[in-house]
């Protein structure tokens, strides 16, 4: 974690800082920050479930964002991508096993249509979380998953149904976890 907190000086390395500070201390100062913001708050509710109850939870917000009827503007556009971030990490945390996480994330990016419509994404930073986040982490899972050939049908699947091109990056990914022979097949 690179990033500085603006009281500390430049020299000082925050971790080893906050790894000396007392852990009821740091429980009271989390406990404090989940009160103050919803983003705290969602942070530390994944870190203190278990698999199970993230996975749900995951699984869940899905399903909302395929139901949600409001217009997110380009003003709480940060505040929208933060939050499908969120559901990505849940998936992550809740997984069981890489074929449970990719079967999750398959919903999500079957979530892409209602999404992108109910959103202004001139910016693009929600393409961004299909490309990248949700991509990074289809490839992590996939090559943890013994069965490729399912992957590749996973894969023949979403490209297939592709109509804002936020799916192209996982065949750009899948180099990283498909055999040649699956490569060319697919």
């Amino acid at each position: 974690m690179s990033k500085q907190l603006k009281f500390l000086n430049s020299d000082s390395d925050i971790r080893a800082k906050l790894v000396k500070v007392a852990v009821e201390d740091l429980a009271d100062a989390l406990m404090e920050l989940s009160i103050r913001h919803d983003d705290a708050d969602t942070i530390i509710t994944r870190l203190i479930s278990s698999k199970k109850d993230n996975f749900k939870r995951a699984k869940a917000k899905i399903l909302g964002l395929r139901r949600k009827k409001h217009f997110v503007d380009w003003r709480s556009i940060r505040i929208f991508r933060d939050k499908l971030n969120d559901v990505l990490a849940e998936i992550r945390d809740g997984a069981e096993s890489p074929a449970d996480g990719i079967t999750l994330l398959v919903e999500f990016f079957k979530s892409d249509k209602a999404i992108v419509e109910h959103c202004d994404d001139s910016n693009g930073f929600i393409g961004d979380v299909f490309r990248f986040s949700a991509s990074d982490l289809f490839a992590e899972l996939a090559s943890k998953c013994d069965d490729k050939k399912w992957i590749s049908e996973i894969l023949t699947d979403l490209y297939e149904e592709d109509e804002y091109s936020l799916r192209e990056y996982l065949l750009t990914k899948s180099a990283k976890f498909l055999s040649h022979g699956e490569l060319r097949k697919l």
